[in-house]
């Protein structure tokens, strides 16, 4: 990916078209919760960004620390890190103290009831600039290692321009080496590509449409609580309400949502995972804790074939 070089001054439509800095890094911030698809860093592994929270405090050896932003991808967690100016190698090493402390984020919604993926983390820099010798490091996949993790690290640069009849435009250039799509379990599902929260999501739908006259009981019943250990799937007012500290257990887009013939909405949990066990027999959580409990996703493919829908892990 070469960097967009951009003039000072352009035409487009007859617009004459002028630098406008963010002036702050609030604003920056603000304009990226508008919209969180300038987020998504490829098609496989780090896209569905959606931000849960921002100007985060952590705390550390009475030191506080604020995160910009925290973001979900559909099996990953990113710590986002903003500067209004350059991004470089300074700004990396800050980033790397951030991921250092990372499990702090996940401790005031993670329970041993709590069932999820064995999600993995990605730190990403968001700057007008980036330094050359940062730039490269990300291109050669240059990575965190921290507590025997690999994080992975990924650049954007946002210029923004405004014209003269007041339109602003925001051009976005995006620096990340692609990472190997391991331990990231995809299925294939009506000819598509599907991660273990998004083939649920599609299912469900699937399984809807397939049948619109069914009620909300009805579908509890073809696609039991028990399956997931909490819920497959909640109304939307239900979803919104298990919102804490910014964290989001639903797809509760708006295209993400099934609506029912009878109005109900519902919302899938997105809280997937799969059997990981260690020497011991235990699984192990995000954390890397033990604890003994099985992966929801297999009960649920279990279930989806008993309705001839047809899964394959790829």
């Amino acid at each position: 990916m070469e960097q967009t070089k951009i003039f000072k001054h352009l035409t487009a439509n007859e617009e004459k078209i002028e630098v406008f800095n963010f002036e702050r890094e609030l604003s920056m911030q603000a304009y990226i919760w508008d919209n969180e698809n300038i987020l998504n860093l490829d098609t496989d592994q780090f896209n569905n960004a959606v931000v849960l929270n921002n100007e985060v405090t952590l705390s550390s050896e009475n030191v506080k620390k604020r995160i910009d932003l925290f973001v979900k991808y559909d099996e990953s967690y990113a710590i986002v890190e903003l500067k209004k100016d350059e991004i470089n190698m300074g700004t990396f090493k800050q980033l790397e103290g951030y991921l250092q402390q990372r499990k702090e984020l996940l401790k005031s919604d993670y329970d041993s009831n709590n069932v999820e993926d064995d999600s993995k983390w990605i730190g990403i820099l968001i700057g007008s600039t980036i330094c050359p010798e940062l730039e490269k490091n990300i291109r050669d996949g240059k990575c965190f290692e921290i507590d025997g993790e690999k994080i992975p690290v990924a650049g954007l640069t946002l210029s923004r321009f405004k014209s003269s009849t007041n339109n602003v435009y925001v051009i976005s250039q995006t620096y990340f080496k692609e990472q190997e799509a391991k331990n990231y379990d995809k299925y294939n599902f009506n000819d598509k590509k599907y991660t273990k929260g998004r083939l649920v999501l599609a299912v469900i739908k699937q399984y809807v449409a397939d049948n619109p006259r069914i009620t909300f009981s009805e579908l509890k019943n073809k696609f039991p609580d028990a399956i997931h250990r909490k819920a497959v799937f909640v109304e939307i007012k239900d979803a919104k309400d298990q919102i804490t500290n910014g964290r989001i257990k639903h797809y509760i887009k708006n295209d993400e949502l099934i609506t029912l013939e009878d109005g109900t909405a519902i919302a899938v949990s997105c809280h997937w995972g799969d059997d990981s066990k260690d020497g011991l027999g235990n699984s192990k959580d995000r954390l890397g804790n033990s604890k003994v409990r099985l992966g929801n996703i297999k009960p649920f493919i279990q279930k989806a074939k008993e309705y001839n829908y047809k899964i394959t892990k790829v």
